[in-house]
Formats: C-alpha cells, structure tokens, sequence
C-alpha cells in the first residue's frame, strides 16, 4: 500500500469511509425544514422537495410528519440518495482513500452548492496551488482521472498535513465566494458555518 492511501472497508454496498463521512455532513443537514424562503420548498436531510420531486423518500418522510416510525427506511433511501447523486459523481472513494477530510469537504460543498461546483472549488484549488505545466487542472466541474491524479500527486508533497489544510482553506473561501455571490443565502447564515 503507498503512503498516505487509506484502506476503506465495505458495510452492505457502501465503504466504511462514505458512511462515516456521510454521518458527519448529515448533521450539518438536520432532518425537516420548510423554510418559505428557501426555495428547495420542504427539505428532508438535506434533499430539497423542488429540487428531486422523484425521490422515493418524500411518501415515507409524509408518513414520518404524521407520526409514522419510517426512519430507519428513510435513513436507508437517504444514505442511497446521497451516495447515487453525490459520493460517487465526486468519485468519493477515491478522494476518501487520500484524504477523507479533502472527500468529506467536496462532497459537503457538493450537496449544498451542487456537484460541479465542489468539483470546480477542487479543481481551482489545485490550479493555484500546483504546477500547472506539469500537472494541468482544468475547471470544467467534472472529477475525471486528471482532476483526481492532481490531487493524489498534490497530497503526496511533504508535509502532508499543510497541503490538506491548505486545499480545504481554498475550498472553503471558494464556498465563501459562492455564498456571497447569491444575496438570497444571507437568509441562511447558517450556511456560511460551512465554509
């Protein structure tokens, strides 16, 4: 095994290191909000009712509003949904294996932000922070083998420990930028915990 990889074990169909992370960011999320003006309109853990009108969850989060014991099927749909929508689009094992803080990031900027934009957010860090000649990062906001070889290579560089600190410094403020940039996120300051 190379230095600094970790190994990450499978529970059911997930890794040990998604379900660990996803734990995490699920608590930033919190269970059901209806915010009017939020306008993802009702929001269970995160998943947004205007955004995935389709998500098999929403019958059995109306049983839970009502009294319903569904949650423990409803944490099973929403560790599906996350891990189908977002872990694997940001190739999470993959991020998780060099740095599970670097994967619990993007995938956290992923799901409040949008896939593209976390991926972009990675990809604009390693572009101020590498060698652009010998390791070329293009943002387009798609987590492919270059993006990921970058940033393998990035996290091999002594120390260790400051590279990670400096890429989640820049993908916060890259979260900071997004944020400021909508004035209808003031309403949710709470957001700007996150970066």
């Amino acid at each position: 095994m190379s230095r600094g990889v970790r190994v990450s074990i499978m529970i059911g169909e997930y890794s040990r290191m998604y379900v660990d992370i996803i734990e995490r960011v699920l608590t930033i999320e919190g269970d059901y909000v209806h915010h009017p003006a939020d306008r993802g309109g009702q929001t269970y853990r995160g998943i947004a009712r205007a955004f995935w009108p389709q998500w098999e969850g929403w019958s059995l989060v109306e049983q839970w509003l009502s009294g319903g014991d569904r949650e423990e099927e409803l944490n099973q749909l929403v560790l599906k949904f996350y891990h189908e929508h977002f872990w694997q689009r940001i190739r999470g094992d993959a991020l998780a294996a060099v740095s599970p803080r670097i994967a619990e990031e993007v995938l956290e900027a992923a799901i409040n932000c949008g896939v593209s934009s976390a991926v972009r957010f990675l990809q604009t860090a390693l572009q101020m922070n590498m060698d652009s000649i010998l390791y070329p990062t293009v943002v387009d906001g798609v987590m492919g083998p270059k993006t990921l070889h970058t940033f393998t290579r990035y996290m091999s560089y002594e120390p260790i420990v400051m590279n990670e600190q400096i890429l989640l410094n820049c993908l916060n403020g890259e979260q900071y930028c997004f944020y400021k940039a909508n004035p209808k996120h003031k309403v949710f300051r709470g957001w700007f915990l996150r970066t």
